[in-house]
């Protein structure tokens, strides 16, 4: 099969490699579609991901990818041949024909027809924002703000209103994800690009008012006239939440004063597989009754053979691309 096999930090092939093999706990995967992670498929392809959890180089780079079940281990049950999946997550092996996934241990649901294959791998991150916004101490009528308007902060705007938020804003430092976020249903959008602390504190006060729930899915931080965490902290009543989605590479300082005086809470997420299951299978169902919106947050497509293109655009041009997906067999 034809496969993107990164051998080592910026050294990818698109290659021929032997099909994966079948054991008894798991399927095959026939993938259709994949795409990429700005979060992590960039910078494990650039060689800046931690590396307590990054994979070991070599592997078939991906996470996120879809495809319908050619092949079923035989301790394997609750799935047939045919059957399209999406699922919640495998850190490597997505950018290949076919993908040996251990579907049972996982957070896999179903796919219904009405979810398209381009749409299908981008069911990896509605799993993971779904698995976030679980029990995440958010209150019916909250006013919150997400910060981060990348592929999953798209989906955190959306699911917050979904979870009985009253009022949703959103920050980014691209406009064109704001645009994004504003057609999706933010009822504010700001751009703290060239924007001091003090300023952009002030501005989104007069245009969001008061906020009772922050939610960062930045990543690393490219805000360079201030600190974002402490602009979203300064927001926070007492006893208030601050919600963290993704993973940064990059250290960022807090104010701890702020922390400790006003008793707010950092929250991140890991729920456990049970609920990880159930909140992908309830994601499914929003997108596949178009509660959802996911086919919007595709920019760019590319086939197999330039995946190094779509890396470079989703590391370099976020001034216009949002979600790259990869055609495997084009």
């Amino acid at each position: 099969m034809k496969a993107a096999f990164l051998e080592a930090p910026q050294k990818l092939h698109i290659t021929d490699v032997p099909d994966p093999k079948c054991a008894d706990d798991e399927v095959i995967l026939k993938v259709f579609r994949s795409s990429i992670c700005n979060a992590t498929d960039v910078h494990i392809w650039g060689g800046s991901f931690p590396k307590d959890v990054c994979p070991p180089y070599p592997h078939i780079l991906g996470h996120e990818c879809a495809g319908e079940i050619v092949e079923i281990g035989k301790e394997v049950k609750g799935w047939q041949i045919g059957d399209r999946v999406g699922f919640w997550v495998k850190m490597t092996g997505a950018f290949g024909q076919y993908n040996a996934v251990k579907i049972n241990k996982l957070a896999a649901t179903k796919l219904s027809d009405t979810i398209s294959d381009d749409e299908a791998p981008l069911m990896e991150i509605v799993g993971a924002t779904m698995r976030c916004m679980y029990n995440c101490g958010m209150q019916l009528g909250d006013r919150v703000i997400v910060f981060g308007q990348g592929p999953t902060g798209l989906l955190l705007m959306q699911e917050a209103k979904m979870f009985g938020a009253s009022f949703v804003a959103s920050v980014d430092i691209f406009q064109n994800r704001l645009t994004a976020s504003k057609r999706l249903g933010a009822d504010f959008t700001y751009n703290i690009r060239g924007k001091t602390q003090e300023q952009a504190r002030q501005e989104i006060l007069d245009g969001a008012g008061p906020i009772d729930f922050v939610i960062d899915a930045m990543g690393n931080h490219r805000w360079k006239e201030g600190n974002a965490i402490n602009l979203g902290l300064s927001f926070l009543k007492r006893g208030s939440t601050y919600l963290i989605f993704g993973h940064a590479t990059q250290d960022q300082p807090v104010n701890t004063r702020w922390i400790s005086n006003e008793n707010i809470t950092f929250r991140g997420f890991e729920p456990g597989w049970d609920v990880s299951r159930k909140a992908i299978r309830f994601g499914e169902q929003l997108v596949a009754e178009r509660r959802l919106n996911i086919k919007d947050l595709i920019t760019d497509k590319f086939p197999l053979r330039d995946l190094e293109k779509g890396l470079i655009a989703c590391r370099d041009h976020h001034d216009r691309t949002i979600k790259v997906v990869i055609d495997v067999n084009a």
